[in-house]
């Protein structure tokens, strides 16, 4: 692998955090060199005895076609050899660049172009391959899975994310065999061949990973991340015990809804049992006939006269929880003779039922909007709860189901008024309510149908914000990198202050377009440093005649190159010839009078009205061989940048406050994942807003925040939201639907009384 390759990454900055911890950028920047470092003689060694290996296939062909085959393969290799090395290394730059980019961000730029998910045909060729590259990464996962459980855990908590599963990171052998996959494809060559390819590929280069693993793990315990780690997944279940695992952890089947919090029989039946004789009517009293707890001569109210008597109970708004039963009551037995009664398990219903709306209606976390609408379903969810017990019973019962994605409606919705679609369909129900969970299930497709259509153009919009901002930090990353680039290839040396004013102006703005059309450590680039690095070198004192004889044969490759350069960035003609005057003039001196005195440089011809001092001896020694001063330079520039050794603009850190620890808001802020709801109340607003996590910045650290319509709120980073957590400005918003945390609230009453 070339060294111009081994140079084509992006690279990403990070300094060091309080506490030592180093930042993601660092972390991944520094994998990244390891990785590289430790394929490139490998994926040498493999193709050198990839040449021999298909003329030993070529001299043991049974045929003079399949003989020509490989003899083509080996030209092939031998002519585009650099291309495949170049594009292996480009492919394995992009897998570790991709680590630092939001997850789930794959969204096309134009809608349009987003193709229908479904199954494809494989042909196969490409089966044949995929079925090699699974089996070479599946066999270095099983002989290094401890090592590889240590590298994407410690990954993981530096770029503050779930612990990945199998894969999910870019040191994953996978990502090693998927990149040599796609740099083959330079080479048109037949599946026979690239198999073969592929099995050298798994024998020298897949299978002596050990050595990277090893040292990646050192490296990320001695920055100090998660140093005590337990080296080793945990085992895993097998035979039925697995099938059970993956059964619980699919949810709750038909029969066993609603376990655990939801469990609603369980309080029904408590509550019920504290009634007077409410152990024999936990079943219900069928018809009218008198139950325990009913009085003399009185009968019980069957569920049907139940459901009747509530039809005739309108309110507008919600009835109080205390008052519920008995509003109830007035209808059902108008008259106030007590000749009708509740049967224990109606009476435990009702109960429940107006605690879970009391609480629903008291839930700060719902917008006023969606409180008032939910709360006129407080009789047709009663209704149902009377005539179906498995309301209590099923956690996705249609009614529960409704009532927590009518909470979970887009809060931007609420602010917009809804547009009228919600407050039809919640009218829909509260005026044909007949007790039948069916009406909920239809609602809950028309609910289900609005809230797809709405998230669907909430996730076009905030991908495009969440784009914009990538190419602002992309923006921001490629400047870093120039100005690294200039800062580097200026150090310790004096040069006259319109030279020095062209590297960082010009030349900087030149290398930043390299970066962001080309990317930076391309051929492109390097010519750029090579004529920056050369420039430096020929201001430098010739007192060597050999150095001097070889600034005179450079000159014009140093001339063309400044112009082609300048010609990129379409520098004016004026500044560019008073430039090229006063290098004329430096250039002069030191080749002809290079013992000319710094105090006689005004002697020499002026250019713009001003004369230019002689270049001071910087203090460190410039080589005499301008080739070997542009090579290490260009090297150190490169290593500095690939390991994220730069500064952004704008990028100084505020000095730590002297005694500062971390506490658990910092925590909060710094570890809060990506699509996490907060509400928030800037310092000087009166109401709070509600936004997402949409993005976390790896490059610049800051994180962008969005509305429910995929609209940018705001950027802050994490020692403002710790800020804004610490002051009670800024709280998570519950991810439970709120009727399972009503449900869940009420058993945690109910179990305090008990105690």
């Amino acid at each position: 692998m070339n060294s111009k390759a081994e140079d084509n990454v992006v690279a990403f900055r990070g300094a060091t955090r309080a506490g030592g911890m180093p930042s993601p950028r660092e972390v991944v920047g520094y994998c990244r060199n390891l990785a590289m470092r430790h394929v490139q003689p490998l994926l040498q060694e493999m193709l050198d005895k990839a040449d021999d290996a298909l003329f030993r296939l070529a001299d043991k062909a049974e045929d003079n076609q399949t003989q020509t085959a490989y003899f083509e393969a080996m030209r092939a290799l031998r002519r585009q050899r650099s291309t495949v090395e170049s594009e292996y290394a480009t492919q394995l730059a992009r897998a570790f660049d991709a680590l630092l980019l939001p997850r789930g961000k794959a969204t096309p730029a134009d809608p349009a172009e987003a193709q229908p998910q479904g199954l494809t045909l494989v042909g196969s060729d490409e089966l044949e391959e995929n079925l090699a590259v699974e089996g070479m990464a599946g066999k270095v996962r099983r002989t290094h899975q401890t090592a590889l459980y240590g590298i994407g855990h410690r990954l993981a908590h530096v770029l503050h994310r779930p612990p990945p599963e199998e894969g999910g990171h870019p040191l994953d052998p996978e990502t090693f065999c998927q990149a040599f996959r796609e740099a083959l494809r330079a080479l048109d060559l037949e599946i026979r061949i690239r198999l073969v390819i592929l099995k050298l590929f798994d024998q020298h280069v897949a299978s002596r990973l050990s050595p990277l693993y090893e040292e990646v793990n050192a490296y990320l315990v001695g920055r100090g991340i998660l140093p005590e780690l337990r080296q080793g997944p945990a085992p895993r279940a097998s035979g039925s015990s697995r099938e059970g695992a993956a059964a619980s952890s699919a949810g709750p089947g038909p029969e066993q809804e609603g376990g655990g919090e939801g469990d609603l029989v369980a309080l029904l039946q408590r509550l019920n049992r504290h009634r007077p004789g409410g152990g024999a009517a936990a079943g219900g009293v069928p018809g009218g006939t008198s139950g325990p707890g009913s009085p003399a001569g009185g009968a019980v109210a069957d569920a049907p006269a139940l459901a009747a008597a509530l039809s005739r109970l309108a309110a507008d708004e919600p009835i109080p929880g205390a008052q519920l039963k008995g509003a109830v009551m007035g209808v059902l037995d108008p008259g106030g003779g007590r000749a009708v009664a509740l049967s224990g398990m109606d009476e435990s219903a009702i109960d429940i039922v107006a605690m879970l709306f009391d609480f629903i209606l008291d839930d700060p976390t719902l917008p006023a909007p969606a409180r008032a609408l939910i709360g006129r379903l407080q009789i047709p969810v009663l209704k149902v709860a009377v005539l179906d017990k498995s309301f209590f019973s099923q956690r996705r019962h249609p009614v529960r189901r409704f009532l927590s994605a009518l909470s979970r409606v887009d809060v931007a919705w609420w602010a917009e008024g809804g547009d009228g679609r919600l407050e039809a369909l919640v009218e829909g129900l509260v005026s044909a309510s007949d007790g039948d969970a069916a009406a909920f299930a239809e609602a809950l497709e028309a609910l289900q149908g609005l809230q797809e259509a709405a998230r669907e153009a909430a996730e076009r919009e905030e991908a495009s914000t969440t784009r914009a901002v990538q190419d602002r930090d992309r923006a921001l990353l490629t400047q870093g990198m120039a100005d690294e680039a200039v800062a580097r290839v200026m150090e310790g040396r004096s040069l006259p202050p319109p030279v020095e004013a062209f590297l960082q102006g010009t030349w900087r703005d030149l290398l930043v377009d390299i970066a962001r059309r080309e990317g930076q450590g391309g051929e492109v680039w390097q010519q750029a440093l090579n004529v920056a690095s050369l420039l430096v070198w020929s201001l430098a004192p010739k007192p060597d005649p050999q150095a001097r004889e070889q600034l005179r044969h450079l000159l014009p490759t140093l001339l063309q190159g400044l112009q082609e350069g300048m010609d990129r960035v379409s520098l004016p003609a004026g500044e560019r010839q008073a430039l090229l005057d006063l290098l004329a003039r430096e250039h002069a001196r030191l080749v002809r009078r290079p013992d000319l005195p710094e105090g006689d440089a005004d002697q020499a011809p002026e250019a713009g009205g001003g004369a230019v001092s002689a270049p001071q001896v910087a203090s460190g020694a410039v080589p005499a061989d301008g080739r070997s001063f542009m090579a290490r330079k260009v090297q150190e520039i490169n290593q500095r940048i690939a390991e994220g050794r730069f500064t952004l603009p704008g990028d100084a850190a505020p000095p730590a406050e002297e005694g500062a620890v971390e506490d658990l808001h910092t925590m909060a802020a710094r570890e809060l994942e990506e699509g996490t709801w907060l509400e928030h109340r800037a310092e000087e607003a009166s109401q709070p807003v509600r936004m997402k996590l949409s993005w976390k910045s790896l490059i610049s650290g800051r994180y962008l925040f969005v509305d429910a319509r995929g609209l940018k709120v705001q950027e802050m980073d994490a020692p403002s939201l710790a800020a804004a957590f610490r002051a009670g400005r800024a709280r998570i918003v519950e991810h439970t639907p709120v009727f399972e945390r009503a449900i869940g609230n009420l058993m945690q009453q109910l179990e305090a009384e008990s105690d």
